[in-house]
């Protein structure tokens, strides 16, 4: 196979689809992300939840990275000492807001020590 422009869905999920960024199961009737493609010569389908979507919209907007978000979360957060844009924080969802809140007091335990 060879690589191509992936597509992108928004799909209303049945209650069995989980999402590949928090692992958790996507609630039926609700919406999710759906991007299917061809990456290096392998198909993918990656399902988001619509919290972990807010997060890579406002995060990181012209990524095409999938399973890995919370991870390049932690990362952004390390990398400017806990400090995350007032702004950003509106625009997650409220699940996504209380996690992201979660990391950066994480990160600011953590570097107490």
């Amino acid at each position: 196979m060879t690589d191509e422009e992936p597509t992108v869905k928004i799909i209303l999920s049945q209650g069995h689809d989980i999402c590949g960024e928090c692992e958790r199961i996507i609630p039926a009737y609700t919406v999710y992300e759906e991007v299917k493609g061809v990456w290096d010569g392998e198909e993918n389908i990656f399902h988001t939840c619509k919290d972990c979507l807010s997060v890579r919209r406002v995060f990181f907007p012209r990524s095409w990275r999938h399973e890995d978000v919370w991870g390049c979360v932690w990362e952004s957060i390390c990398n400017n000492y806990g400090e995350i844009p007032e702004d950003c924080y509106g625009q997650l969802t409220d699940w996504a807001r209380g996690k992201v809140i979660d990391m950066v007091n994480d990160y600011f335990e953590m570097s107490e020590y």
